[in-house]
């Protein structure tokens, strides 16, 4: 125990002194008045008990972001195996990683071995202060300790003012070991300056400026999109360089151009390269997709009324969410989606509801659920769902699911998920889209075959069979293709459904036992036998070739996806053209609904007949415009808002195999240019004017009104949906900083543009400028601040610290407890317990009954203690001995016996004391029963047995009594 405040202990002597005067009162109260004194100076004194054993503690921090060398991490591994091994009994070791973001890597320890760098660390930036403000934080108060930082010293952000002094207050050196990249030249992309918004067909110039360490030569490219629009060499000196360029764009949207340097030796590659983009601002533009992309009724029909078309094939265009800037309307016509890509999907969805885009999907054999719309991102976004529902099923399905468990399946995904686990979701997905007339069993493979489940119906063992499903785990080895194959044969034996069908999931670059499958596949084709496989790769990998084989020999379907994402959806769609109920290829009457007024100015009259649909149902919140007059009353045109923008479905075929009656009808340029001009809205509202500005990582987005225009009467609070480079979306707040000025601020931490689209009272959509970074802000120079060495130099001085401290270093200094751990509290509370103690016991006349309840406690232990030495019969002296000693034999024998029972008197010696003893004891007990006061003398006879009721005590008392009768004769003598 230790004392803040030793001085605070003389308050013990005038506590002591009031203490003394108090000698009157009972022993019991004064000994629970001195404890609670000795508690209230303590406390007083400040007390406090030490944590831990003595040691000192060492806290590393770790630089992972971008700009670091490549083989630090490496170094920084090495280097803690040398400090754990120079780590003595009592020394802890922590690690804290940084890069934009703050992790522990490892908590103070003394046992534990640094495993390596498993924390997640966003490597573009250098929260340097951060990270020290952490690590300073691990660190006890009184402990001893230093921290020492492996960066290269480029921080992303400002070091407080006062955090080395804080340290060295601490006593808590900061050194330092910087690990800048080996070089001495560096050329970088400062910045492109580019106007923030321009017209179509508006000839424009912009600029590029590019830093340089010290004159070199490089070579650059400047690129719009994938076209190459200049390129040479030139000389750029220290400093500043500008390089001009000149630029014509005849589509509105956004434009990105990027500039490449290359230069020997740079010590920086990272940054040799930026991007930037303007905002071309125009009339509206449809793109539509089709199957081949080149021209087709629908296309031509938009363009002779005037609507501005391209037209495309999926796999011409790229769609991103730049891209789609150029286009107010998207048409997919009768496309799969696989085509389109999990991420054209997901750029589709950020299109419509967040830049207020439109979106058509018309029908056909390859739309909606036959293609691969179901569980996709556009799903939710359609106003009709895509399930099957078993009223409108004709026929049952028996599917068995063959599913790759190899030890590739168990790879990361998204660190959260392995490749295993999304497998088992498209099963799950695939069996959940079955109905209750259908059976299913599956079987995971690696080596053999594994029965997860026999061939079932789902009426009743449908939940079970998904929990099952969903906790397959990958094992070792490849997929054995043939006997996965013969056992889902095996399976169908006893099912009497007529369609039966295999789903094989296979690794493209990792499948074995490939011989005998395509002739196992035939013959089973002969007896109904269908098989689909999905293949996890590309369609180049190592096995593709005879996956596709097995595909055609069962005369099913093989899909090829690198995205393990995309794998529910795949399966959902195979599930749906095996159950062949979600297409009907009947011609099917039609009838509009009042809800086709809410299109616009559209024809109202008789909608034609459908040659064939793709079978849907309406969304609660979406409203049918034409619906089919047969028995399923499916809707054929529905259309709903999403988000900012629209989204409209027509499930018949436009043209085509089942659509020509639609294209023959005499309203159909009118009702598809009025259904497109719905879907594209309205123009941007006038009287506003944008801007953005860029302060390194930090983009400002302003938006001024026109005083005159009639907007501003509605302006209150705007928000913004803001598409960062890196997929994410984040929402931006205005703030008003003036009448008529609103503002908002965000930070950019990928290299790449953003865009953002404003939200307006009324529903409508105002797009911004977009901003660019133009590469990771960790290899920005950042001019006129202290280089990065110096700034590390200068926190190890001003803390205490050294650079380049040796391994054998690292623990060196003084060395103490981990802390304290103060008792104030705990002793304050004692003494009130104490002194309320007290007062109830003096209240209650307490004080008494403990003492008593103690005597009696002590009386039964002493009489336990004594218990051995009474018998019947009194000890013999030894002979030779003494005569006290045989007077203490005497005394143990007779206070010995038990109460009445006669004491044999042993033969006595002359001078014998033990009879005097006894006498002289037993004596006045006699006498004040008889009313006597005569004293016994030494040579009176002693009676043969003592009296009946003699007390009997134990051996004090004996010597207790002696004591007072010879206290008592020496008075008389006197």
């Amino acid at each position: 125990m230790g004392f803040l405040q030793p001085a605070a202990l003389l308050f013990a002597l005038p506590l002591a002194w009031l203490w003394w005067r108090t000698r009157p009162t009972p022993l019991g109260a004064r000994i629970v008045r001195a404890l609670a004194f000795v508690c209230l100076v303590a406390a007083l004194a400040g007390a406090f008990l030490p944590v831990g054993r003595p040691g000192r503690d060492l806290i590393v921090v770790v630089d992972r972001s971008r700009s670091m060398p490549a083989d630090s991490l490496e170094s920084a591994e090495e280097l803690l195996r040398l400090a754990e091994s120079e780590r003595r009994d009592g020394d802890r070791l922590a690690v804290v990683s940084f890069g934009a973001n703050v992790i522990v890597e490892r908590a103070p320890s003394e046992d534990a071995a640094f495993d390596g760098f498993r924390a997640q660390i966003d490597p573009d930036g250098s929260d340097l202060a951060g990270a020290l403000d952490l690590a300073l934080g691990l660190v006890p108060r009184g402990r001893p300790a230093s921290i020492l930082v492996l960066s290269d010293g480029a921080a992303t952000g400002a070091i407080p003012e006062g955090l080395a002094q804080r340290s060295l207050a601490r006593g808590v050196a900061i050194d330092v070991r910087p690990s800048p990249r080996a070089s001495s030249v560096d050329l970088s992309v400062d910045r492109i300056e580019l106007p923030e918004t321009i017209g179509e067909g508006e000839p424009y110039q912009f600029s590029v400026w590019v830093r340089a360490s010290r004159a070199v030569s490089s070579q650059f490219k400047l690129t719009r999109g994938d076209v190459v629009l200049s390129s040479g060499e030139r000389l750029f000196e220290p400093g500043l360089n500008r390089l001009v360029f000149r630029d014509v764009l005849e589509r509105g949207g956004v434009a990105e151009y990027a500039v490449e340097l290359e230069a020997q030796g740079d010590a920086t590659p990272e940054n040799n390269r930026g991007v930037g983009a303007v905002l071309v601002r125009g009339a509206a533009r449809v793109l539509v997709l089709n199957e081949a992309g080149g021209p087709s009724t629908l296309a031509q029909a938009l363009t002779e009324r005037g609507v501005r078309v391209d037209v495309r094939a999926p796999e011409d265009l790229r769609l991103t969410p730049l891209a789609l800037t150029t286009y107010r309307g998207v048409v997919l016509e009768n496309i799969d989606a696989g085509r389109l890509g999990e991420g054209g999907m997901t750029a589709l969805v950020d299109f419509v509801e967040r830049r207020g885009g439109g979106l058509l999907v018309t029908g056909g054999r390859a739309s909606f659920g036959r293609g691969g719309y179901y569980r996709s991102p556009l799903d939710p976004l359609l106003p009709i769902s895509l399930e099957l529902r078993q009223e409108h099923r004709k026929q049952a399905v028996a599917m068995s699911i063959v599913m790759d468990r190899s030890g590739s399946m168990s790879a990361p995904v998204d660190g959260v998920r392995s490749k295993m686990d999304l497998a088992n979701a498209g099963a799950a997905a695939a069996i959940e889209t079955l109905g209750d007339i259908d059976s299913v069993s599956v079987i995971a493979v690696d080596s053999a075959p594994h029965v997860v489940f026999e061939q079932s119906g789902l009426d009743t063992s449908r939940s079970a069979l998904l929990s099952r499903v969903r906790t397959i785990a990958s094992s070792g080895g490849g997929i054995f293709c043939r006997v996965g194959l013969e056992e889902a044969i095996r399976q169908f034996a006893d099912d009497p459904r007529l369609t039966k069908h295999i789903i094989l999931f296979a690794d493209a670059a990792d499948s074995e036992q490939k011989e005998g499958c395509i002739e196992l596949l035939t013959e089973a084709r002969g007896a109904g036998v269908s098989c689909s496989v999905i293949a996890l790769g590309t369609d180049s990998d190592q096995d593709a070739a005879f996956l596709r084989a097995v595909a055609l020999a069962g005369e099913g379907t093989v899909s090829f996806t690198t995205s393990p994402t995309d794998l529910p959806r795949l399966f959902a769609q195979d599930t749906l053209l095996v159950a062949r109920s979600n297409f009907i290829e009947e011609v099917t009457g039609t009838e509009s609904r009042p809800g086709l007024l809410g299109l616009g100015d559209l024809p109202t009259g008789t909608f034609p007949a459908l040659g064939g649909y793709n079978l849907t149902y309406l969304r609660p919140e979406a409203t049918a415009a034409v619906i089919t007059t047969d028995e399923y009353r499916a809707p054929v045109l529905a259309f709903a808002y999403r988000g900012l923008g629209r989204a409209a479905a027509y499930t018949g075929q436009i043209g085509g195999e089942f659509g020509g009656s639609l294209v023959d009808w005499d309203s159909f340029s009118g009702f598809a240019t009025g259904l497109v001009r719905w879907l594209i809205g309205t123009e941007e509202p006038g009287g506003l004017f944008a801007s953005v500005e860029r302060d390194g990582a930090r983009a400002a987005f302003r938006i001024e009104v026109d005083r005159d225009a009639p907007i501003p009467a509605q302006l209150g609070r705007l928000t913004a949906s803001a598409l960062l480079p890196d997929g994410s979306t984040r929402a931006l707040t205005f703030e008003r900083t003036d009448a008529s000025t609103f503002e908002a601020t965000t930070e950019l931490a990928r290299s790449g543009t953003a865009i953002a689209t404003v939200t307006l009272p009324d529903g409508s959509a105002f797009q911004l400028p977009p901003v660019s970074l133009p590469y990771s802000p960790e290899f920005a120079e950042v001019v006129g601040t202290v280089s990065p060495d110096r700034l590390l130099r200068r926190l190890a001085q001003d803390s205490g610290g050294q650079v380049l401290a040796s391994a054998a270093e690292l623990f060196e200094g003084s060395r103490g407890d981990l802390g304290s751990r103060p008792i104030v509290h705990e002793l304050v509370l004692a003494a009130l317990l104490l002194l309320l103690l007290e007062i109830a016991f003096r209240r209650l006349a307490l004080w008494g009954a403990v003492a008593s309840a103690l005597l009696a406690v002590r009386r039964n232990v002493v009489r336990a203690l004594t218990r051995p030495f009474r018998s019947g019969a009194p000890l013999e002296p030894e002979r030779g001995a003494t005569g006290a000693e045989r007077a203490t034999q005497a005394v143990r024998s007779g206070r010995g016996r038990r109460r009445g029972t006669p004491a044999v008197s042993p033969e006595r010696t002359p001078g014998d004391l033990s009879a005097g003893l006894e006498a002289r004891s037993e004596q006045p007990h006699d006498a004040a029963r008889e009313g006597e006061a005569e004293p016994a003398s030494e040579s009176s006879p002693r009676p043969s047995h003592a009296p009946e009721d003699a007390p009997r005590g134990t051996l004090s008392n004996a010597l207790e009594d002696a004591r007072r009768r010879a206290s008592d004769r020496l008075g008389r003598d006197r």
